[in-house]
């Protein structure tokens, strides 16, 4: 025969049923929400390397100072920086187009522009040669000779033609605004973006110089490193002697704020 229950015993165990079927769905629902941690690797831009010697040389500096990869920029020896890359155990996640800040996208003089694109283009073959995910692209900058509204037109047409050659090469064109007085909100950055209609085409968030421009204006989302090294300026002991100052400053600002109509 089965044993009887009182009231007061059944509500008791219902009671004690129902709390740990709820606990257990909560843990359950709480588990399901956690977002997946994603390893965070330390990763240097070359261009910041004070040490002196070859590309070897700075390699193995980077390495015995802990970080995990470098930023190579556009336009160096491929071979050299190939060997140096596998002789230090480092990696090459991303590559810095060599041409944005001195031939900009946006310059009045065609051929400059043209001497940038060939820069971009140049930079994508090499990020392909090295097996990194993106090139870091500065993509316009306004001053006194270029309007907001010409930095945005005439930047979107060049990169437009370099979007053919990153989907071959299956290298991202990672847009950075960084003391360029370009793309000053989200909704302007996430437009340029858009605009391009590629997939290639993405938003850099940069770590480091978000840091040192904190209360000068938004940057891009999204980084440069996204699936593999991300930039670190916490250095300590044989770090520091790697790490060169950067003595870039926002001396130019935009007249006109917006993109075009």
């Amino acid at each position: 025969m089965l044993a009887l229950l009182s009231r007061r015993q059944f509500l008791a165990t219902g009671s004690a049923f129902i709390a740990a079927a709820s606990a257990g769905s909560i843990a359950s629902a709480a588990d399901a929400a956690s977002p997946k941690k994603r390893t965070i690797h330390k990763g240097i831009m070359y261009q910041t390397i004070s040490y002196k010697g070859s590309v070897l040389q700075k390699f193995q500096a980077v390495k015995e100072a802990g970080f995990e990869g470098v930023e190579a920029m556009g336009g160096m020896d491929q071979e050299e920086v190939l060997k140096a890359r596998d002789s230090a155990g480092l990696k090459i996640p991303s590559v810095c187009c060599h041409t944005h800040w001195i031939k900009t996208l946006s310059d009045p003089n065609p051929a400059a522009r043209e001497a940038g694109l060939e820069g971009l283009q140049q930079s994508l073959r090499d990020a392909k040669a090295y097996g990194a995910s993106s090139v870091l692209l500065v993509p316009a900058v306004v001053d006194k000779k270029v309007s907001y509204a010409d930095a945005y037109t005439r930047s979107q047409a060049e990169i437009r033609k370099a979007v053919p050659l990153a989907e071959q090469l299956g290298v991202k064109i990672a847009i950075e605004n960084v003391w360029n007085g370009f793309l000053l909100s989200p909704l302007e950055a996430a437009r340029y973006v858009d605009e391009l209609n590629s997939k290639r085409s993405k938003a850099s968030w940069p770590l480091s110089s978000r840091l040192a421009t904190m209360n000068n204006g938004f940057e891009c989302s999204a980084s440069a490193f996204k699936n593999s090294t991300s930039r670190n300026t916490a250095a300590s002991g044989v770090t520091k002697k790697v790490l060169a100052q950067d003595s870039t400053s926002n001396s130019s600002k935009a007249t006109t704020t917006g993109p075009p109509s």
